[in-house]
């Protein structure tokens, strides 16, 4: 979904039609900040709250000790990714006066950036997750990530 919401580009030069395009265009940038920020508390429950229920990617692990073994193994949160959840925090989840208002270049989204840090994460996952608790379908889409890794998209102000 990740790859899909930041890769639907929506075109029209027909005003009538720009309600609809301003509509799309939103909710695939707001898809995007959405998912990004799920993967981001996903691969990084040590830095956020998790509810008992919620899953994370330790869980997928064999380790007799998943959560250290995940903690130890896998990068500290970066800036740049720290930067991009607190962003989607404010521009999706909470009503705030720090939403980036307007089209200024600070509103695009680095999809390059953020794809080529969240890939490798989720690459480092996939290696060392458990076959049994992480399934085929899976591993292949985090795989197909990498596809991408050419690819310039702008997200955000259109």
């Amino acid at each position: 979904m990740l790859r899909l919401a930041s890769s639907i580009r929506v075109h029209s030069s027909d005003a009538a039609v720009g309600i609809l395009v301003a509509f799309v265009n939103n909710a695939r940038v707001e898809s995007f900040a959405q998912h990004l920020r799920n993967l981001i508390v996903f691969l990084y429950p040590d830095e956020f709250r998790l509810d008992k229920s919620d899953v994370s990617a330790h869980h997928f692990l064999a380790a007799r000790s998943q959560y250290a073994d995940w903690l130890r193994g896998r990068p500290v949160l970066s800036k740049t990714l720290a930067r991009a959840k607190r962003r989607a925090d404010k521009e999706l989840a909470h009503l705030t006066d720090q939403r980036i208002a307007g089209t200024p270049s600070v509103k695009v989204w680095n999809f390059v950036g953020l794809r080529r840090e969240l890939y490798a994460l989720l690459s480092l996952f996939v290696n060392r997750s458990d076959p049994d608790r992480l399934g085929p379908k899976a591993r292949a889409a985090i795989r197909n990530l990498g596809i991408l890794k050419h690819l310039t998209i702008r997200i955000g102000a259109a």
